[in-house]
């Protein structure tokens, strides 16, 4: 069921809001939730509810002159039942650290905390509640200026394994500036100006030694069925990356996000005209933004162990392109 409805308060002022329950059948579109992937490939009936959400938005509207409106729109969302992973149980958990066959030195590699399994229950919740700000003038008339300016304050968290975290997309801050000049009939100039806060990540807690098969009982202790030190051909240890536990999920933030992109047009003929030839600027100023963080294992010649060297990835370069149309 869904209700919107709208209220108009004046001849310039309208009060809009909506409210609905909705629904989501666990497809295999949800194959891979977060950083874990869930395994849907049941062979008979895979006992999994259907995901449901509440919605509820209030919006504030008003033109303030022609051309030119202001919104103020609030909103505030619940989930339940979201298919995630199921945790280990604590006879899962003792059943997989009892497999390792680590030294005692070596006791400290062992990935002992309970961890996230393939097994899909619809255990997951959570909620997202924000506002936007929004003004804009539209294109009117002999007016050289157009664009539009937007601020959104969110927050969107999950509750799973007993605690409360960000969700992947949860971007708290978000300012979007678009405006278009026209300097004269045949010249226009446009930018758009993106500032955002970080997405959640989560980050690399250390390294430990990697496990293998002993499935050709390397370790000579007559079972095959255990999980050694895994080492390569000249027999040193082999190391992998330690992403912690379900307290470390997405408990830490990538850095601020900003771009400037910018766009030259030029019509010879002028705004009838049928040429148009566009210049566009994406990342004008060169910024690195950073969208991932890729950990890395580097030789360390200070210790017996490797260390870890963060890559920042994701950064989209300053990148100008241009175009030409033709009307016809």
């Amino acid at each position: 069921p869904r209700l919107a409805a709208t209220v108009n308060l004046n001849s310039s002022t309208r009060l809009r809001g909506a409210v609905g329950q909705y629904t989501q059948s666990p497809g295999y579109d949800k194959l891979v939730q977060s950083n874990s992937f869930v395994d849907l490939s049941h062979a008979g009936t895979l006992d999994l509810p259907n995901a449901r959400s509440l919605h509820a938005s209030l919006a504030f509207e008003r033109d303030l002159a022609p051309g030119i409106e202001a919104r103020a729109e609030a909103y505030y969302k619940t989930f339940s039942q979201l298919a995630v992973g199921r945790l280990e149980t604590e006879a899962e958990r003792a059943a997989r650290v009892a497999e390792y066959d680590f030294p005692s030195e070596l006791a400290q590699d062992i990935p002992s905390a309970p961890q996230i399994t393939s097994v899909p229950v619809g255990d997951g919740r959570g909620r997202a509640y924000g506002f936007d700000l929004y003004l804009s003038k539209r294109p009117s008339g002999d007016s050289r200026l157009a664009g539009w300016v937007a601020y959104t304050y969110g927050v969107a968290s999950r509750e799973t394994y007993g605690r409360t975290y960000p969700f992947d997309y949860d971007r708290r801050h978000a300012l979007n500036v678009v405006d278009s000049i026209r300097i004269r009939d045949w010249l226009e100039v446009a930018t758009t100006l993106r500032v955002y806060s970080g997405f959640p990540t989560t980050p690399v807690r250390g390294i430990r030694v990697a496990a293998t098969d002993d499935s050709l009982d390397l370790d000579h202790d007559g079972s095959t069925s255990d999980l050694v030190p895994q080492r390569d051909v000249a027999g040193n240890l082999v190391y992998t990356l330690d992403y912690g536990g379900v307290s470390d999920i997405n408990s830490a933030r990538l850095p601020l996000y900003a771009r400037l992109d910018l766009r030259l047009s030029f019509r010879p003929g002028g705004r009838q005209g049928r040429w148009l030839i566009y210049v566009d600027m994406i990342n004008v100023l060169n910024r690195k933004n950073v969208t991932s963080l890729a950990k890395e294992l580097a030789y360390d010649p200070g210790s017996d162990r490797p260390m870890l060297v963060e890559r920042e990835g994701g950064s989209l370069p300053f990148l100008p392109s241009f175009g030409v149309r033709f009307r016809f």
